[in-house]
């Protein structure tokens, strides 16, 4: 293997590169409220104007975009796979991921592959996850916290657990210390995309080694996986034994899904538990209700992405013509797609700035997608929050904010979350 990669100096460089600089990343939502209302659809990628990276336009070619703020908008541009495509993430990404971006792929292919994958993520199959890898891990990390009274929880949990367990059910070695290194570069390959011309060639060349070092890894793995008979439950051993309408996948394919995964399953998890706490914090009576009835935990991690998806905006491209509020947009047209305010349409949702676990949530939040593409990996993330927040309730019942150290907060236009979360519990 060639350069080390750090899990920790490479989130927190991928978090400087997807900041905007500006104060509106701390509060993009009375923004996002006045384009609801005055310019539903924008022409130009509004994260461009900010600087910020963009599945739109990953290589910053200076084709046409235009930016969706209501959620009906963005709800059709994510549901109508007909109209309009979602293979953007392959141009740009594609340069390191290869034949491994799922959403790359329409129709028949799309179906077959998404289809393998599908049958190694079954509900007996997270149940038996759940048990033996999930909960030991977190209640493990957690219970090694405890004794300190205070720290900050994403350097030393919510960034540290999600690799050691999705490693291992992805099917890599039970090493934490290979499980770190592939992380590493994983976020390596999400900042090969800068905004600034003058980094892309070093930024890029950093990635693609990343790139070739985990798929030669992982390729590895898969054949030694195959050779051993692929009886286990994880991921890879799933995926070489499901058949598909009676076609199987080779090495190399479930070699690039595997490493197409990478890049945002564990970070995607460290924001979403990241943002959940961050609210109910601030929320003392919410957190409090929360840790005396648990039935409300699956309505409390959907309220939290609605008001804070970690992923706050998408991309699709037009496949042919069609219109936005009498705004005629060309096919081949990019369309930036602002998950965070559509999900804050007060057209769709009552009092959307408000967190409330009540909340009917009809039609759906955006958190996760939507249509043919909507996140194959949603609930294993959903059931790894799920986890460690009700691990945190029992073996940190007294969980706040650290009232002597800096005050931790949500930012990001496109990838939200917050780079620290200094908490005690004494």
């Amino acid at each position: 293997m060639a350069t080390t990669a750090d899990v920790a100096s490479e989130f927190a460089a991928l978090n400087k590169l997807y900041s905007s600089g500006d104060p509106v990343e701390r509060n993009p939502f009375p923004m996002y409220r006045e384009l609801r209302d005055k310019r539903p659809i924008m022409d130009g990628d509004i994260l461009a104007r900010y600087g910020v990276p963009s599945q739109a336009d990953y290589i910053l070619s200076g084709r046409q975009i235009y930016s969706l703020f209501r959620y009906e908008d963005v709800a059709r541009a994510l549901q109508d796979d007909e109209t309009f495509s979602a293979g953007l993430q392959a141009i740009g990404l594609g340069d390191f991921l290869g034949d491994g971006i799922l959403t790359a792929y329409s129709g028949t292919e799309h179906r077959k592959l998404r289809g393998a994958m599908a049958k190694a993520l079954t509900p007996t199959t997270l149940r038996d996850w759940r048990s033996q890898l999930i909960e030991p891990q977190i209640r493990n990390h957690l219970e090694a916290l405890k004794p300190r009274g205070k720290c900050d929880l994403v350097s030393e949990f919510t960034l540290r657990f999600p690799i050691d367990v999705v490693y291992r059910i992805l099917g890599y070695p039970d090493d934490s210390e290979f499980a770190a290194q592939f992380a590493g570069w994983a976020l390596r390959i999400l900042s090969g995309t800068p905004t600034d011309p003058e980094a892309v060639t070093q930024a890029h060349a950093a990635a693609l080694e990343a790139s070739r070092n985990i798929y030669d890894a992982t390729l590895e793995v898969v054949k030694a996986r195959r050779k051993a008979g692929a009886d286990g439950t994880d991921m890879m051993s799933r995926m070489i034994s499901a058949e598909y309408e009676g076609e199987t996948l080779d090495d190399h394919i479930i070699t690039s899904l595997i490493r197409g995964l990478l890049p945002a399953a564990a970070e995607t998890t460290t924001r979403t538990l990241g943002n959940m706490l961050v609210l109910l914090m601030d929320r003392p009576e919410m957190l409090s209700r929360l840790r005396d009835d648990r039935s409300l935990m699956t309505k409390a991690i959907t309220e939290t992405m609605r008001m804070e998806p970690t992923a706050a905006y998408l991309a699709r491209e037009t496949r042919v013509d069609t219109e936005f509020h009498g705004v005629k947009v060309p096919a081949g047209t990019a369309l930036s797609l602002c998950i965070g305010s559509a999900n804050r349409d007060e057209r769709v949702f009552e009092n959307p700035d408000e967190l409330d676990f009540d909340r009917k949530l009809t039609p759906t939040m955006l958190g996760f997608g939507a249509g043919a593409h909507i996140c194959l990996g949603m609930p294993l993330a959903r059931l790894e929050v799920e986890v460690a927040m009700n691990a945190i309730l029992d073996i940190l019942p007294a969980i706040r904010r650290d009232s002597d150290a800096p005050r931790s907060e949500i930012v990001g236009l496109n990838l939200r979350g917050p780079d620290d979360l200094n908490v005690c519990w004494y």
